[in-house]
């Protein structure tokens, strides 16, 4: 999985000791960003953002863990070859994806959210 391949919606990628599985994608997400709490900052103009759920499995051996940190491990890549990291800044939104180390054989998952591109960009997700 890099840029020029990266991980599409429902098809499971393997890469540094885990399988990345983009499992939902909410586009435009404007509205649940807004409603997770009012002082979260609107998209700039001509763009929307996107919010997506991700499944990550630490392939590792059952005594090896596996971390991953959304802030600064994880990137949403459009066709138009324009690379966006997760939205640290965004408050309120359930479930978003966290820092976190698990072992070997552990599934989780959680949400990322992205001020991002509007209209007809093709996006998938990397490490």
């Amino acid at each position: 999985m890099s840029r020029d391949y990266p991980a599409p919606r429902g098809v499971p990628a393997v890469v540094r000791g885990l399988t990345l599985l983009v499992a939902h994608v909410i586009r435009p997400a404007d509205a649940e960003i807004e409603r997770a709490n009012q002082f979260n900052p609107d998209p700039e103009p001509g763009n929307e953002y996107v919010m997506v759920e991700l499944v990550l499995t630490c392939k590792k051996d059952s005594d090896e863990t596996c971390l991953v940190s959304p802030a600064f491990d994880l990137e949403l890549a459009g066709s138009k070859g324009i690379v966006r990291e997760p939205d640290i800044f965004i408050a309120g939104v359930p479930h978003m994806l966290e820092r976190t180390e698990f072992f070997g054989g552990v599934t989780v998952s959680g949400w990322l959210d992205i001020r991002g591109w509007a209209g007809r960009n093709r996006l998938g997700a990397g490490l």
